[in-house]
């Protein structure tokens, strides 16, 4: 939740995800700015926050481990941030990729509306290839000796109980590769 303080805003919660938090130089926060909106997926708002120290260095400890134990291509997934999120997670800025991440949307709540949002979200963090926070839907991992298969699916409209369900965007991890592709 994020409550008026004079001319700012301050925000406490619980950090639910931070992708690629060691290279962006700011990070995109969806809060609650009015607690009293109905339906609940309303008066929410993004902020565009210079990033603090907490995160990187934790982040970085496992990224490190990783790379040091020579695991071939970790996969990281989470979910229902409101929003879909595929990227490579690196050490430093255009360094190789250690582990590809994916998060996926939530089914039953809206996200980050405005496309303009989600290109701010891009830009500050270039090892993101992939964000989308305008449908609603879940994420289906097939997984087999050779790779890793992530389809982010999407609803048509989430508030129709019988709404069609589509592919939005579908990547490969390769075995031994933990570049994230297009599949």
């Amino acid at each position: 939740v994020a409550r008026r303080d004079g001319g700012d805003y301050v925000v406490d919660g619980t950090k639910t995800w931070i992708s690629n938090g060691i290279q962006g130089h700011c990070v995109a926060l969806l809060v609650k700015t009015d607690p009293r909106a109905e339906p609940r997926h309303r008066g929410m708002s993004v902020f565009i926050c210079e990033k603090g120290p907490g995160y990187t260095a934790s982040r970085k400890r496992v990224l490190e481990g990783w790379r040091d134990a020579k695991v071939s291509n970790p996969l990281v997934l989470g979910g229902d941030i409101h929003c879909f999120f595929a990227g490579e997670m690196v050490l430093e800025p255009g360094g190789k990729p250690i582990a590809s991440e994916f998060v996926g949307g939530s089914i039953s709540s809206l996200g980050i509306e405005k496309p303009s949002d989600m290109q701010l979200l891009l830009a500050a963090n270039r090892s993101l290839k992939f964000g989308e926070g305008l449908h609603r839907g879940y994420g289906r991992v097939e997984l087999t000796d050779k790779s890793a298969t992530v389809a982010f699916r999407a609803v048509d409209d989430a508030l129709v109980p019988d709404s069609p369900v589509r592919d939005l965007a579908t990547f490969v991890v390769e075995d031994g590769d933990p570049r994230l592709k297009r599949a």
